[in-house]
């Protein structure tokens, strides 16, 4: 209906809630960049992984937002959690490369 920022509200809010719901976390980082705020949306994926170290999604999904905020460092910070643990991860290896290019 076009009410994005209002619709980003109430997704923030149900976070306060249940941290790791994940349509709410899919759908802040749309609207996130949809409104330009991805400044938000960052402490809201860190609090998700907080609650949850493994959300391996959802940390790529940080890292994409710090990539876009021109925040490089930390993206990398990032990306290498991924590739620590999970070193065939195609998505993360793949932005790690952009780092190098």
């Amino acid at each position: 209906l076009g009410k994005h920022a209002e619709a980003f509200d109430h997704f923030e809010k149900s976070l306060e809630f249940d941290a790791i719901n994940m349509i709410a976390i899919n759908s802040i980082i749309q609207l996130g960049y949809v409104l330009k705020a991805l400044e938000r949306v960052v402490p809201l994926l860190e609090n998700a992984i907080k609650k949850d170290e493994s959300l391996e999604a959802v940390r790529y999904a940080l890292a994409g937002c710090l990539t876009s905020l021109g925040r490089e460092d930390e993206a990398k910070a990032q990306l290498e959690t991924i590739l620590g643990a999970n070193p065939e991860n195609d998505q993360a290896q793949n932005l790690y490369a952009c780092f190098s290019a």
